[in-house]
């Protein structure tokens, strides 16, 4: 025999009603679209996506080219990550 309907016969453990749980939908929640970025998760389509717009994509030379330069050569980029040293008193 199992224990909790001992316990409920004998008067020994009380039932708890469950309280309804409202859903709490975003505004922005839309059941009709899907989120490919998400897995395909309902709520939101992929074009407006926070996750998806949040993410580094990147330099990207076809929507944001170099301007070009004029009589100037580049003949080399270097980027240098430095911390500076702490000195102790």
């Amino acid at each position: 025999m199992e224990l909790l309907p001992l316990l409920l016969k004998e008067k020994l453990l009380d039932t708890v009603p469950l309280r309804l749980v409202e859903l709490a939908y975003p505004r922005s929640y839309d059941p009709n679209t899907k989120c490919d970025f998400h897995g395909g998760v309902i709520g939101h389509p992929t074009e407006k996506c926070w996750g998806f717009e949040a993410q580094d994509h990147g330099p990207n030379v076809k929507n944001n080219p170099l301007p070009a330069h004029k009589g100037i050569s580049i003949n080399a980029i270097s980027h240098e990550d430095w911390e500076e040293e702490s000195k102790e008193v």
